[in-house]
């Protein structure tokens, strides 16, 4: 499938390249271990990584949409 220039290339997927944005800065901390720079917020991104499943599994997004769109009926019950 290639890596960039194929038409079906793993860079051609917005998933695949938040997939690769996170790997690479996973390694950043490793290599920059001896400066003062706090880190720290590149971690968070790893959280991400599981949303890929729900391009792939179509009953997970069906629940996740009602998920979403059932957050702005919710806001009553969190004022209370």
């Amino acid at each position: 499938m290639g890596f960039i220039l194929n038409k079906d290339a793993y860079m051609r997927d917005l998933w695949n390249m938040m997939d690769i944005l996170i790997v690479v800065t996973s390694w950043v901390p490793v290599f920059l271990t001896n400066s003062n720079i706090n880190l720290s917020a590149f971690r968070t991104l790893r959280i991400l990584r599981p949303l890929r499943t729900i391009k792939n599994i179509k009953a997970l997004r069906s629940i996740l949409v009602a998920l979403i769109s059932a957050l702005p009926l919710l806001k009553d019950v969190m004022i209370i």
